[in-house]
């Protein structure tokens, strides 16, 4: 992962598919599999914040899928 770009507040970063599996996987556990206490205040988002950027991410896997070249 490399960062590409800063503007302020706003980020642009290059990963492979690999590195976004890896964040999928790890936003998954913290949306599906495991509990945390008091979410929104420990992590300053909601819950549906991260549901919401995982599924651009997993959208964004599906889409690297396709364009494989056999």
């Amino acid at each position: 992962m490399r960062v590409v770009k800063v503007a302020g507040s706003q980020f642009e970063i290059s990963v492979t598919e690999t590195e976004l599996s890896i964040l999928c996987g790890c936003l998954n556990e913290v949306c599906n599999g495991i509990h945390i206490f008091e979410f929104e205040t420990r992590l300053g988002v909601t819950m549906e914040d991260v549901s919401s950027m995982l599924d651009t991410m997993i959208a964004g896997l599906r889409a690297s899928e396709g364009s494989a070249k056999p």
